[in-house]
């Protein structure tokens, strides 16, 4: 066996990183095509369990300044590769105020063993 050639290397570590770009931008980009915020879906879960909301506006507000939707696009496009390059992946929407880094952690044991599983059967 010979050795792998450089331009071999260089060129699969940057078809990986372009890959992952790609793949973070497009989870970037899909969740701000959407006409309803996520900030407004946590709020009517709230009025769906028959609770009442005082101060909506004020909590709108106050979600759209935590998820970071008050910035400009651009900005947020940037804070969110720079808090993923820092393994930061904020709050989830869907279970807040949940970090999804607890979410992951969570789920990881299942999914090694999953794969453990399949990997042993393939």
């Amino acid at each position: 066996m010979g050795r792998i050639p450089q331009s071999y290397l260089i060129n699969r570590v940057v078809t990986l990183l372009l890959t992952v770009l790609i793949a973070a931008s497009l989870i970037w980009l899909i969740p701000r095509l959407s006409p309803i915020a996520p900030a407004d879906v946590m709020l009517a879960r709230v009025g769906a369990g028959g609770g009442t909301v005082e101060n909506s506006e004020q909590i709108l507000a106050d979600l759209r300044t935590t998820f970071g939707r008050d910035d400009p696009l651009w900005l947020q496009y940037v804070k969110y590769l720079r808090n993923i390059l820092m393994f930061d992946f904020g709050l989830s929407t869907a279970t807040f105020p949940t970090p999804v880094s607890a979410l992951i952690a969570n789920a990881l044991p299942w999914t090694l063993g999953l794969m453990i599983v399949s990997l042993i059967i393939t």
